[in-house]
C-alpha cells in the first residue's frame, strides 16, 4: 500500500509539472524556476475537474494516447472519492507503449469528445452526425462542438503583485510548447539567467538569440521537419520586483 501511495504521488507530481509559462530566477547562485500558469492539457487535474463539472463534461474522456489505441484513463479517485492521477493506469499505458513527449516525462494524452447527432438550424428535420473528436488541450479557439462538453476559449488569468516577488535577478519567460517540448525548466533558467545577473539589454538579447538557435537545432535533431515552431518573450523584472 505504501509503494502504491508513493507511486500515485509521483504520478500526481508529474501531472503538476506541465506548464506553459514559467518565471526563471537565479537564487542562491543557482538558476531556478517557478511555474505561474499550468498547461491546459489532459494531464491537468484542475482542468479535468473543471471540464467534468460542466453540463456535458461527464461524457468526456481524459486518456493516454497509446499507439495500439487502448484507452487508459489518466485520472481516478482516491479512498476519499477525490479525483487524482491513476498510477495503475499510467503503468498500463507505459506497458502499451505510450510515448514520452518532453524532458519532464509527460506522456502523450488525449481529450476524447463523444460523437453526436444534431439537427441543422437552416434545414429543420435534417441532421448531421459528428464523429468522436480527439483534442490535446482543454482550452482552445474554435472546436465549437467540443465547447459543448467543457472545452473553452476562456483564458486562465492570474494576477501576481510584482512587489511581492522577492527573488534575485527575476525574469519572466512566456514561451510556446516548441520551447517546453525540448527543455526542462531548470535548463531554460540556466541558459537565460546567469547567476551573476541578467546584465544589459544587449546581453539578454544575445543570450535569447543563442537559446532560440539551440532550441531550433535540438528540435530538428529530435523531430526533424516535424519540430514545432517556437516563440518566446523574455522580460527583465529586476527593476520592479520586491519594491
Amino acid at each position: 500500500a505504501e509503494a502504491e501511495r508513493a507511486e500515485a504521488e509521483r504520478a500526481a507530481e508529474a501531472e503538476r509539472a506541465t506548464a506553459a509559462v514559467a518565471a526563471v530566477a537565479a537564487a542562491a547562485g543557482k538558476p531556478s524556476h517557478e511555474l505561474y500558469a499550468e498547461e491546459h492539457s489532459p494531464t491537468n487535474l484542475q482542468e479535468y475537474m473543471r471540464v467534468r463539472s460542466t453540463a456535458g463534461g461527464e461524457a468526456v474522456s481524459f486518456v493516454y494516447d497509446c499507439p495500439d489505441y487502448e484507452e487508459f484513463n489518466i485520472f481516478g479517485t482516491d479512498a476519499s472519492g477525490a479525483a487524482c492521477a491513476d498510477a495503475a493506469n499510467l503503468r498500463m499505458a507505459d506497458e502499451h507503449g505510450v510515448l514520452v513527449k518532453n524532458p519532464r516525462d509527460d506522456r502523450f494524452t488525449l481529450l476524447l469528445v463523444p460523437e453526436g447527432r444534431y439537427e441543422l438550424t437552416h434545414q429543420p428535420g435534417s441532421f448531421a452526425e459528428v464523429e468522436e473528436q480527439a483534442l490535446t488541450m482543454t482550452r482552445s479557439l474554435g472546436d465549437f462542438y467540443a465547447h459543448e462538453y467543457g472545452v473553452t476559449a476562456a483564458p486562465e488569468v492570474r494576477t501576481i503583485p510584482l512587489a511581492q516577488v522577492r527573488l534575485s535577478h527575476p525574469a519572466l519567460l512566456l514561451a510556446s510548447d516548441g520551447v517546453w517540448d525540448i527543455w526542462d525548466y531548470d535548463e531554460v533558467a540556466a541558459q537565460l539567467v546567469p547567476a551573476t545577473g541578467l546584465g544589459s539589454l544587449d546581453a539578454m538579447r544575445e543570450r535569447a538569440a543563442r537559446f532560440c538557435e539551440a532550441t531550433r537545432a535540438t528540435g530538428f535533431k529530435y523531430f526533424g521537419e516535424r519540430a514545432d515552431n517556437l516563440t518566446g518573450v523574455l522580460v527583465n523584472l529586476s527593476e520592479v520586483c520586491g519594491r
